[in-house]
């Protein structure tokens, strides 16, 4: 359908290569991600998390240029898990 995208099956397939990760969605698999192994498979460590499901201060410490959209202090409920 869109024949310019790329389609990766793992997160990290996905970031080989890549010059910035754009993170719109919960999944375990981006949430449990760690930013310092992601950070040896990209290009440039630039993280835009519009879900508010990763933890910046881990991403910055990796390396990251970390920006969440409409961060706030109440992103994440209690269980850790993003609120919708």
């Amino acid at each position: 359908m869109f024949p310019t995208l790329t389609y990766a099956d793992s997160l990290e397939e996905a970031e080989v290569g890549a010059d910035a990760m754009l993170v719109l969605t919960e999944c375990d698999e981006f949430r449990a991600s760690d930013p310092l192994a992601l950070g040896a498979m990209v290009e440039r460590r630039v993280i835009i998390d519009a879900r508010n499901c990763l933890d910046a201060t881990a991403s910055r410490a990796a390396g990251w240029s970390f920006t969440g959209l409409g961060a706030s202090s109440d992103a994440a409920g209690t269980d850790g898990r993003c609120r919708h």
